[in-house]
């Protein structure tokens, strides 16, 4: 069959596709896109579709051309992964790719009944923590790209982090069930052999230290991507969790430039707004003096923190960069110097925590400063406010692969064809796959913040530091949990 005749009969039995001809039905308009599809080694079929279609209603009707198989998604025959992350997401454009030919072949679904190694493909490394590995995967359940944290369990024994990575599984569950709109969600908690492994949503631009200063929005975004900061604590406190861990390095900015808070390893779970916690952990340039005094810490440590991330997102670098060990004396003694315009800076930082902006009131009080005096927080909650930075999805924030990135993966891949018994860290109830409708969700966690953001837009009161929630909310929650 020829070229056009394989076309002729794709438009005559699918004119809803945005698959066209032209008027004169002998030859195609020149704005169209070519798709070779490659079905097995010899199999190729060809489609060509109009400039306007989306990226969701593209691979919707390639999916509908293939018979008896289960495709879950398709995937570029050069192994393009800016392409395949592209036709990944819905309701895209695909007109950047007229007049180009796109090459691809499908991904069949993997076994559902377990996940595990085998139910994802892995791309890149594309990111390394104290003790663990991040990294690019495609989930072969449903083809969605994901983030793999992977920890060496070697390590967790070697150091004794079990209680760290189960408080850290346990929050990522929490957040997720109680729909996370700034924080990072998580899909899937397994065990391997080796390593314990957390699947994440992917954050195509990296996080703030990267994607922000590289750009010239990064100054102008300081307020948006500040807020959405906020908002994110303030949930994270609603759920009784000391982050203890803010910098722009866990700040992750996802496919349409909003912010989502991650790694929760050093998270404090179960502690109320008077709870303390004792440990001592963080990053120096960002801890709160109390971190060092013994005295415990509480929610106010966050407020703090977040004073020292806006203090950097103006001027670039933390309040207290130093290269030698006098950081922690100046941390204590010393008070930092900020733009006069931005006293939001000194009211956050500062060293007496009970004096500190939010000690009364949480991220109301904080919401409530002049500085926020014309900005309707609702619309950020409801995340209707169009983000002055937004990713090119066709550029990931991919980094070249190095020797060690390469001898990883390969580790991966061997681990995934032996599929071995082994002994868990764990008990059986560490196992998670989230079964949840997102949308759903999200609407939860909405209904929560708005509600009470619209307390002090409407009645000028206060939140009451986002503690109280409704007997049906507590009602929702618990349902999600048990099923």
């Amino acid at each position: 069959m020829t070229r056009r005749n394989i076309m002729e009969e794709l438009i005559s039995t699918t004119t809803y596709s945005g698959i066209v001809k032209s008027s004169s039905q002998n030859k195609v308009i020149s704005q169209e896109i070519l798709i070779n599809l490659h079905i097995g080694q010899e199999y190729i079929q060809n489609y060509t579709f109009a400039s306007n279609i989306s990226t969701d209603k593209l691979v919707n009707i390639l999916k509908q051309k293939i018979n008896n198989i289960e495709v879950i998604a398709f995937q570029s025959l050069d192994d393009n992964i800016q392409l395949d992350y592209y036709l990944s997401l819905p309701n895209l454009v695909m007109e950047p790719f007229v007049n180009k030919t796109i090459r691809l072949k499908p991904i069949i679904s993997a076994n559902k009944n377990k996940i595990n190694l085998n139910s994802f493909q892995f791309l890149s490394v594309i990111g390394r923590g104290g003790f663990s590995t991040v990294v690019l995967a495609r989930s072969l359940i449903n083809g969605q790209f994901v983030a793999l944290k992977l920890i060496n369990k070697k390590f967790i024994e070697q150091y004794q982090k079990q209680d760290l990575v189960k408080n850290e599984r346990d929050i990522l569950i929490q957040t997720t069930y109680r729909g996370a709109t700034f924080t990072n969600r998580i899909e899937h908690a397994f065990e391997t052999k080796n390593q314990i492994v957390f699947c994440l949503d992917y954050c195509p631009s990296g996080d703030c230290s990267t994607s922000l200063k590289s750009h010239n929005d990064y100054q102008n975004n300081r307020q948006d991507s500040i807020i959405e900061v906020i908002l994110a604590i303030g949930f994270l406190h609603n759920e009784q969790i000391i982050y203890r861990d803010i910098k722009p390095e866990n700040i992750l900015i996802d496919s349409k430039g909003h912010i989502q808070l991650a790694d929760f390893g050093l998270a404090s779970p179960n502690m109320n707004k008077d709870g303390c916690a004792y440990s001592f952990c963080g990053s120096p340039e960002y801890m709160a003096p109390e971190m060092f005094q013994n005295s415990g810490h509480t929610q106010l440590l966050d407020y703090y923190c977040l004073g020292c991330l806006l203090y950097e997102f103006v001027t670039g670098l933390p309040p207290f960069y130093a290269d030698d060990k006098n950081i922690i004396n100046r941390l204590i003694k010393e008070q930092v110097e900020f733009p006069e315009f931005l006293n939001l800076i000194r009211q956050l930082m500062i060293k007496n925590p009970s004096k500190r902006q939010g000690g009364k009131n949480g991220i109301d009080e904080i919401l409530q400063h002049r500085w926020f005096k014309n900005i309707d927080i609702a619309q950020f909650v409801n995340k209707a406010i169009k983000q002055p930075f937004i990713p090119d999805l066709q550029k990931l924030n991919l980094k070249s692969v190095n020797q060690n990135d390469k001898q990883f993966l390969g580790l991966m891949q061997r681990e995934q064809k032996q599929n071995a018994s082994f002994k868990t860290m764990f008990s059986s109830d560490f196992y998670f796959s989230n079964n949840l409708e997102t949308d759903k969700s999200i609407q939860f966690s909405k209904s929560i913040i708005e509600n009470l953001v619209k307390k002090t837009l409407v009645n000028k009161q206060c939140l009451t530091n986002l503690q109280l929630q409704t007997s049906s909310q507590i009602n929702i929650y618990q349902q999600q949990i048990q099923s």
